[in-house]
């Protein structure tokens, strides 16, 4: 199977609770101890995979996105469960089938280096709520992957108003969802982090 069904994800099923936040809250740590890092709020909070794939495949942006309190932007940020569903789904077995198969071949590394940029918003740390409201005035929202949006949507449910991610390839988005953010507004340092339930595709170059 190529790289295009190596994150192809359905959705995983989340609590209602977790799942819609309501937006009248401001970031918050979940009980965790507050976190100088993305680095160390990924580790405190079973994100590490994530983490690794950014220092693997942008190391560049890992030095300043994870690693510097300073530094400001908006992660959307997936879980090791996450990321192991993706190496199952690719008949990889796991994370690790799918970081064996990038350290041996370099288009398939190249394409993930693609997915994880396009996670990332440099120089703004967003809420749900402002990410919300950019929505609602039609507005896409930029990525560390130059060139590539992404789309904005609220969704309305009975607990508040949560946050669909719409990537700009229409012929995956149509076919696997739109991913969501399931855990919003959590702070790390200077940037703000939310949780998706499925990986973002870009249109991979």
């Amino acid at each position: 199977m190529g790289l295009g069904s190596l994150l192809v994800l359905l959705p995983l099923l989340f609590p209602g609770a977790a799942a819609a936040r309501h937006l009248s809250q401001g970031p918050v740590t979940d009980g965790q101890p507050a976190c100088r890092t993305v680095a160390e709020w990924a580790a405190a909070t079973g994100h590490t995979y994530f983490a690794e794939s950014v220092q693997t495949f942008a190391p560049e942006l890992y030095d300043d996105a994870f690693s510097d309190p300073a530094w400001v932007g908006t992660i959307f940020s997936l879980t090791n469960a996450v990321l192991d569903m993706s190496g199952q789904l690719d008949d990889l077995g796991d994370f690790r089938g799918v970081m064996g198969r990038a350290a041996n071949d370099s288009a398939y590394f190249d394409g993930m280096r693609q997915i994880i940029l396009y996670h990332i918003h440099p120089d703004e740390a967003l809420t749900e709520a402002e990410l919300v409201y950019t929505a609602a005035r039609g507005g896409n929202l930029t990525t560390a992957l130059p060139g590539h949006d992404l789309g904005l949507e609220p969704l309305v449910g009975p607990q508040g108003t949560t946050l669909l991610l719409v990537p700009e390839d229409p012929v995956l988005t149509n076919l696997i969802g739109k991913p969501r953010v399931v855990k919003p507004d959590v702070t790390a340092g200077q940037a703000i982090v939310h949780e998706l339930d499925m990986v973002l595709l870009p249109v991979l170059e």
